[in-house]
């Protein structure tokens, strides 16, 4: 599909999910609803977002440009044996996308990670893009559990699951502390002949498990 082609269709996009609704959202103002107006605006707007993206994606992941990142990323990895496999992206909303990125089937000893080459080229960790990622762990840091983030997240017209969420905060706080002396200190800097003062918290948490057979029990995580 060409550049005009693409282009085309994310207008059509645009003129489906919002100009065609301009007299219901034009009607919610002159009646005063002007939270639905914003809620429905928004709404298809992330729709918009949604579909629109899903077009980008397929369209670039078809380019030779990228398909060639990929392939000079492979070599950069040890990894060979190349072939072109679904691809499957969480994006920023929490709606899912697919498109065809390479796959290595043989990687070298030891490798860890994703064998999606176009994962590892756009940082996608555990499908979610960097986005969504960052987001969801953000809100589950701010958040006093994951029940209440998920809600927050959900008004924002963004959709994630408890489990998902959950996977994706431990995965980021897994890099973090294989990385925490690199987050505390600047490239320059060494703690090499320093005394260094250590404080640790508990770290306990208390989540609010419900079930069928009790109202509410609880589960103490360490």
């Amino acid at each position: 599909m060409s550049i005009s082609a693409t282009d085309a269709k994310i207008r059509s996009i645009f003129e489906n999910r919002v100009l065609s609704h301009l007299p219901i959202l034009m009607g919610e103002l002159t009646r005063g609803d002007l939270y639905g107006f914003e809620e429905g605006f928004f709404a298809r707007l992330m729709e918009c977002y949604n579909e629109a993206s899903q077009e980008l994606l397929s369209e670039v992941s078809r380019m030779e440009a990228l398909r060639a990142s990929q392939r000079d990323l492979a070599q950069s990895l040890g990894a060979g044996k190349l072939v072109f496999r679904d691809c499957h992206i969480q994006l920023r909303t929490g709606f899912w996308v697919k498109v065809k990125g390479l796959y290595a089937k043989k990687v070298p000893e030891g490798y860890e990670g994703t064998r999606h080459m176009l994962h590892v080229w756009w940082s996608v960790m555990e499908q979610a893009s960097p986005a969504f990622y960052s987001l969801v762990c953000l809100f589950s840091v701010l958040c006093c559990s994951y029940d209440v983030a998920k809600q927050v997240l959900t008004m924002q017209h963004v959709k994630v699951g408890f489990d998902r969420m959950r996977l994706l905060a431990n995965r980021i706080s897994s890099q973090c502390i294989k990385s925490r002396s690199a987050l505390v200190l600047d490239k320059k800097e060494s703690l090499a002949g320093k005394r260094v003062f250590i404080s640790l918290d508990g770290g306990r948490t208390r989540t609010r498990v419900y079930s069928t057979a009790s109202p509410a029990s609880f589960q103490l995580l360490d």
